[in-house]
């Protein structure tokens, strides 16, 4: 003994002395301390891999001495509960009624609907049995049989499972052994098919302690939960082998399509839940969906969870599935790297994987036939990025060769309608330690692309920012990069294993390991120019996002969250009476938008105004988003300007008063924002409302910089031109001096205007040479000139319509001409008509 206690001072850490030290205790009949270092020794085994351990040729003389100190403490008189629901297993009921009787104290078998002679061979057995509704779902039909159960440990084995003869003998002994804080304990379960073939075993639940707060979650896959909390600790008996005979060809299919589809209708229910994605995977490959079942074997083993004594399967999953949906060795190898795993001699074997410290940033885009827009993402992502992934979902253009001479990294992925699952795979490519992922219509202009570098090294250090958010401007390309709107976008963040998209379209970012994404948001000096709104392209991108979200709709039903998209799509396709009613069902959701929570508001008051709907019902809406945001200058100046229209001349003044003030001085929230849109049309109504006061120069003031928010707009010309037209020539064309301000373009406009409106003085003093004889005469006032003038124009025009009437088919062409002429130049037609004979 004192040389077993000097090894063990030595290597602590080590089972196999301990194991040692009660074999002595068991010799001396001292159990209690036998006991103590049995249990040291089983929790060394369990949580230290040391290699100098020989366990391996010692487990089964530990679980002997486990079962002889169990006997001796008379351990041996626990109870067993055996456990099991069933529909229509008159095949398997009877194997495991035999199983179970070796072992167990008594059997419960619960009846979820059998037609068959299930319930006769139950009911002639020693088993008490019970009937429930089978509810499609596992979780609750197990828990039932649970709540009838009195034995101390539970054996909740299916009806086409069973020990075998050895494993029989060393349940019972195995249980007696289990450390009193461990709950819960696994067996190796193997898979027989009908031809005797067996498959690599794995570690499944299959007995636990009859303890209150110990219930199964899940309609399918069922998992035990503790108080709702998951069981980390538990006891893995290797001598112990389950073997399962529940697919077999005839059935597998149908097994398959029903294990899919509970667990589908939970996520929806429930919500995304990690601990499906390695049956979604094993389900998606049983039925031949590979490009699924490669996916959700990825999505496994990003989620950090591990099978124990099954590692390795959905790694075989995951390669099978690839190469059966085409992919190349390079790619199977390259995605195992990313894993930190090598597949050699048949082994999956691990290795050091990638270090995202080597790279820092990577951008990350998903593009097909951008060949238009995808030069300007490359030029502004090149100097911010350490590297560019570029998945590519069927380009049939210029695209790829753009991107590959840019030195992207291009990556192949086959178009399955659903963004989350091409930008994930974007993401498993991508090495750097934070991703910036935007669209090939977006990109930051030169100074932003800096200014977001600096951030990012900023908060690289800070652990409770995981994504930077930004201010995202919609421009229209096909208008001169005219402003449309301006919102904020989560589209930089952390390369963690955690952090993902979901969502078929209008994709979002989510953490799958239960905490939430820390979001800080960036000043406006880093911003995101997008283009994907121009005209030319919005009626053909709402179409698309319809169909795809039709689609959502058709799978899940038509959730809260579609409604804002549907009401995005029906406004670009001018259908205002759906996009209102969208807007509507949104906003009684109470679902907000993160960066965006202004645009449904918006939506819906712009459908109301354009469906034809009355002022008061466009006003509500408006009272409704001004009483949602108080201090936004947006919906402000739109209660103003209905007001206005309404005549309501002193109320309009005062939310105008406040529109100004919130726009000058209020705080600047991160959402979407439509004032850069809207500002020329705050000073125009700002100077009517002025000129209604009889307050002109202050009128004339609001009207100029309107006229300077929106360049070259008539209406705002018209306005600025009835004030001014009466006042001192001097001080017009003072006034119109300091508009153009030496700017071609505008002294070439405002020339066009004043010919439109007023070919006067104004007129000729800013046209220059570029005017006519008569203008000139106009602009002098010279009106007996000018009249003089024009009357000899006139005669030359009318000579030459008599001339080409009397030339070319003059019997034709005399009445017309007769028709124009007056008087006197028609009697000299008909004189020459006659003098000529050319009647």
């Amino acid at each position: 003994m004192a040389a077993i206690d000097l090894v063990i001072k030595r290597m602590p850490a080590i089972p196999d002395f301990w194991f040692f030290k009660t074999a002595i205790y068991i010799s001396e009949n001292n159990y209690e301390a036998a006991e103590k270092t049995l249990y040291k020794g089983f929790f060394l085994w369990r949580h230290n891999n040391d290699p100098l351990s020989l366990m391996r040729n010692l487990a089964k003389a530990a679980y002997r001495m486990a079962a002889d100190i169990a006997s001796k403490k008379g351990k041996m008189k626990m109870k067993i509960s055996a456990c099991v629901i069933v529909k229509n297993e008159e095949r398997n009921l009877p194997r495991w009624l035999n199983c179970m009787r070796q072992i167990a104290d008594e059997m419960i078998i619960v009846d979820t609907g059998s037609d068959d002679d299930t319930k006769n061979i139950a009911a002639s057995s020693d088993a008490a049995v019970y009937d429930f509704r089978w509810q499609d779902d596992f979780a609750a039909a197990k828990n039932y049989a649970i709540d009838k159960a009195s034995g101390d440990w539970i054996l909740f084995l299916d009806a086409d499972e069973y020990f075998d003869e050895t494993s029989i003998k060393n349940v019972r002994k195995n249980i007696a052994a289990i450390e009193p804080g461990i709950k819960i304990f696994m067996c190796q379960l193997i898979n027989k098919d009908e031809k005797g073939k067996l498959s690599d075993p794995i570690y499944m639940v299959r007995g636990f302690r009859n303890e209150q707060g110990l219930r199964y979650k899940g309609l399918i896959h069922e998992q035990l939960f503790y108080y709702d909390k998951e069981i980390t600790n538990m006891a893995a008996m290797p001598d112990i082998q389950v073997y399962h005979t529940g697919y077999t060809e005839q059935n597998v299919e149908k097994k398959l399509r029903r294990n899919l589809q509970l667990m589908c209708r939970d996520i929806r229910m429930n919500g995304d839940n990690s601990r499906y994605y390695s049956a979604l995977a094993d389900c998606y490959y049983g039925l031949g969906v590979y490009e699924k079942a490669a996916e959700f074997a990825r999505k496994f083993i990003e989620s950090g969870l591990t099978a124990l004594g099954g590692e390795s399967q959905v790694y075989h999953t995951l390669v099978s599935a690839m190469r059966l949906s085409g992919k190349s060795n390079k790619e199977i190898i390259y995605v195992l790297s990313q894993y930190g795993i090598e597949l050699i001699n048949g082994q999956f074997v691990k290795t050091s994987a990638v270090s995202k410290k080597d790279v820092f940033i990577s951008a990350c885009i998903i593009v097909k036939n951008e060949e238009k827009n995808i030069g300007q993402y490359l030029e502004h992502i090149r100097p911010i990025a350490d590297e560019i992934i570029l998945v590519d979902t069927g380009s049939q253009d210029n695209t790829r060769a753009a991107a590959e001479k840019a030195g992207a990294k291009i990556c192949d992925f086959k178009w399955c309608d659903d963004f989350s699952a091409a930008k994930n795979y974007a993401l498993s490519a991508a090495q750097g330690k934070w991703i910036i992922f935007l669209d090939a219509d977006e990109y930051f202009p030169q100074k932003a692309g800096k200014n977001l570098i600096t951030y990012i090294k900023k908060y690289n250090t800070d652990d409770n920012t995981d994504a930077l958010i930004c201010k995202l401007i919609n421009i229209d390309a096909d208008k001169n990069n005219e402003f449309i709107s301006s919102f904020y976008q989560l589209r930089v963040f952390r390369n963690l294993d955690s952090i993902y998209y979901a969502g078929r379209i209008h994709e979002s970012l989510r953490r799958n390991d239960g905490k939430q994404i820390g979001m800080t948001v960036l000043p406006d000096d880093v911003y995101i120019l997008h283009t994907g709104y121009s005209s030319s392209i919005m009626k053909k991108k709402a179409l698309r996002n319809l169909a795809l979200v039709q689609k959502e709709i058709e799978k899940n039903g038509e959730r809260p969250e579609y409604y804002s998209y549907l009401a995005d799509c029906y406004y670009s396709l001018n259908d205002y009476a759906k996009t209102a009613y969208y807007s509507k069902k949104f906003i009684d959701s109470g679902i907000t938008m993160i960066g965006a929570e202004t645009s449904i508001y918006t939506r819906l008051i712009d459908a109301l105004s354009l469906s034809g709907h009355t002022n008061d019902e466009v006003l509500a809406a408006i009272d409704l988003a001004v009483a949602r945001f108080p201090d936004l200058p947006e919906f402000l100046f739109m209660k103003c300007f209905f007001l206005l229209r309404q005549k309501k001349y002193v109320q309009a003044e005062e939310y105008l008063n406040k529109t100004f003030t919130a726009w000058r001085t209020g705080e600047k929230k991160a959402t979407m924002s439509l004032m850069p849109h809207l500002e020329s049309a705050v000073y125009s109504t700002a100077g009517t409302l002025a000129r209604i006061k009889g307050d002109m120069p202050s009128a004339i003031n609001y009207f100029t910089r309107a006229l300077h928010k929106k360049n070259c707009d008539e209406k705002y010309f018209v306005k600025i031109y009835n004030l001014l037209r009466h006042r001192p020539k001097r001080l017009i064309i003072k006034f119109w001096d300091n508009f153009c301000a030496e700017n071609e373009k505008q002294r070439n406009w405002l020339v066009s205007m004043l010919k439109k409106y007023d070919k006067g003085e104004i007129f000729l003093h800013y046209a220059g040479g570029e005017t006519d004889w008569e203008l000139t005469l106009w602009g002098q006032k010279k009106y007996s000139d000018l009249a003089a003038d024009l009357a000899a124009d006139l005669s030359e025009l009318y000579k030459k319509l008599m001339l080409a009437s009397l030339e070319d088919n003059p019997s034709k062409n005399y009445e017309r001409t007769a028709a124009l002429l007056p008087q006197a130049y028609k009697t000299v037609l008909n004189q020459t008509k006659k003098k000529f004979k050319l009647e």
